[in-house]
């Protein structure tokens, strides 16, 4: 009797331990301290956006875009962007959403696979089109338009890397895997300046005027 019932236990163990999904893996607090105080204030990064598919960057160094990332408490940080508007875009965009931390999922572990990454995300994103930014912040108990944001930081290496999908028009803004680099932040209008100069000289080039 007493080794079937070391069996039934074994095989408790066994079943629970085979439905262990994601949200078992829980980010230790000194990992959710360290990903909070990274990304905290202004960040200038590279980046690329498609609208209905079609890149509007073109240039392969992607295009300067400033966001701000603020601490919210509980594990969760605000994201915002205003008065984003590269080469040709018709509108700017303003975009505000709350994200949470997390560890990273078991299918992307094979790409991010070092120590230190932690994974941030967010739904019902908040757009404007070519006016003030928003002034609410959308939380769970709101629905939003279907704006998303997945993203990935280091906190040992200081990369970045994440994807906000804008649920109008289809607009996808994708930064990908790169350092964190503070000193961009005061020198954005000119790194904007010579993307744009950079824009135009690709469009006379490749005949897009």
């Amino acid at each position: 009797m007493a080794i079937k019932k070391l069996l039934l236990a074994l095989l408790a163990i066994g079943a629970m331990t085979a439905c262990k999904d994601d949200t078992d893996d829980v980010l230790e607090q000194a990992q959710k301290d360290a990903a909070t105080a990274l990304l905290n204030g202004e960040m200038v990064v590279s980046a690329h956006t498609s609208i209905n598919g079609a890149d509007k960057t073109l240039l392969d160094g992607g295009a300067p875009c400033k966001f701000k990332f603020e601490p919210d408490g509980d594990g969760q940080l605000k994201l915002s962007m205003e008065d984003f508007q590269i080469g040709k875009m018709p509108f700017a965009l303003c975009f505000k959403i709350k994200l949470s931390l997390g560890p990273i999922l078991s299918f992307e572990k094979n790409d991010f696979s070092e120590s230190g990454w932690v994974r941030f995300s967010g739904k019902r994103g908040v757009i404007s089109f070519g006016g003030p930014m928003p002034e609410k912040w959308e939380d769970d108990s709101v629905e939003g338009d279907g704006s998303t944001v997945t993203g990935y930081v280091n906190t040992e290496t200081k990369e970045i890397q994440f994807e906000l999908y804008y649920a109008a028009m289809n607009v996808v803004v994708s930064v990908t895997r790169q350092k964190i680099d503070p000193s961009r932040v005061a020198n954005y209008e000119t790194e904007k300046e010579e993307y744009e100069k950079a824009l135009e000289e690709y469009k006379k080039e490749h005949g897009m005027q």
